[in-house]
C-alpha cells in the first residue's frame, strides 16, 4: 500500500513538471553533488523507491517466517498442554511417563516456571501475597507451600502464558515504536554526518553492521542456551530420585523408562 502510493506520487510529480522545478530550485554544488536534469531526478527516485520494494519483501518474507513459527509452537504447546491433562500424576514426575522429546520439554519448562513463582516469596513478597490472595489461599496455613503448588499444579494452563508471551512478542517485533523511530532518524542523521565531513560512505560501514548483528545473533544464542541448561539443572535438583529427564532431552532421543522385569519400555 505505501509503495503504491509512492508510486502514484511519484508519477504525479514527474507529470506535474515538479523534477523540473527541483532542477532549477537546487541546483549541483561544489559540496552537494544533486541530479543534474529532470531524468537524473526521476531515476534517483525510482532508484530509491525499488530499494524500499526490496527491502518489504525481505521484511514481508522475515515477518511470515515469525508468524508461521509462532503459530506452530502455539499449536505444539496446546496439544502438549491437551497431553499433560490426561495424566493423573504430578508436574515431575511426569516426566518418567513422557515418551518424546517434547513433551519431556513441555514438562521441564512448566515445572521450572512453578518452581520459580513459588520462589518469589523473598524476592517479590507482594506478587507471593497476590498469589494467594488470588487463588483462595492462606499463606498462614500448614504446608502452605505445598498447596499452593498442588492449586497451581491443577488451575494453571502453561501452554495459555506462554503464547499470550509469544503472541506480543510477534506483535511487538512487527509495530515499530517511536522510540525505535527515534533511534532509526539519529543514526541516519550520524550517518549523513559521517559521509558529509569525514566522507565515510555506507558501504565502508556495512563490514560494521555485518558485524554487529552476528555479535546479536550470537548473544542472543548464548542466552538462550545457558537459559536451558539452567531451566534443566534445576528441575533436574528439583526432582532427584525421580527420572532425570535432563541426559534424554539432551541426547535428541525419545525418552525410555526401565520397566520392573529389567527391559526397556517405550
Amino acid at each position: 500500500m505505501t509503495l503504491g502510493f509512492l508510486a502514484f506520487c511519484t508519477f504525479m510529480f514527474n507529470t506535474l513538471q515538479g523534477f523540473e522545478w527541483l532542477v532549477a530550485t537546487c541546483p549541483p554544488t561544489g559540496s552537494i553533488a544533486l541530479p543534474k536534469t529532470q531524468v537524473d531526478w526521476l531515476h534517483l527516485v525510482e532508484g530509491v523507491h525499488m530499494k524500499l520494494f526490496v527491502g518489504m519483501v525481505f521484511y514481508f518474507a522475515l515477518i511470515s517466517r515469525v508468524v508461521t513459527g509462532a503459530i506452530r509452537k502455539i499449536k505444539k504447546w496446546e496439544q502438549m498442554q491437551l497431553r499433560y491433562a490426561k495424566g493423573h500424576t504430578t508436574d515431575l514426575s511426569r516426566v518418567a511417563l513422557a515418551v518424546d522429546r517434547d513433551l519431556t520439554e513441555y514438562l521441564v519448562w512448566r515445572s521450572y516456571f512453578i518452581q520459580r513463582l513459588i520462589a518469589t516469596e523473598d524476592r517479590r513478597p507482594a506478587l507471593y501475597r497476590a498469589l494467594f490472595r488470588e487463588l483462595g489461599l492462606s499463606r498462614k496455613a500448614p504446608d502452605a507451600k505445598k498447596h499452593l503448588r498442588e492449586k497451581i499444579e491443577r488451575c494453571f494452563s502453561f501452554s495459555a502464558y506462554i503464547s499470550l508471551n509469544v503472541e506480543q512478542g510477534v506483535r511487538d517485533s512487527i509495530e515499530v515504536h517511536q522510540f525505535t523511530w527515534f533511534w532509526t532518524i539519529l543514526l541516519f542523521c550520524l550517518f549523513a554526518l559521517l559521509h558529509r565531513f569525514a566522507h565515510v560512505s555506507l558501504r565502508a560501514l556495512t563490514p560494521t553492521f555485518i558485524g554487529a548483528a552476528f555479535v546479536i545473533l550470537g548473544t542472543m544464542r548464548f542466552t538462550v542456551i545457558r537459559t536451558q541448561r539452567k531451566i534443566f539443572e534445576a528441575t533436574s535438583a528439583e526432582g532427584s530420585g525421580q527420572c532425570d529427564p535432563v541426559p534424554q532431552l539432551r541426547g535428541g532421543g525419545s525418552m525410555e523408562s526401565s520397566s520392573p522385569g529389567g527391559g526397556r519400555s517405550p
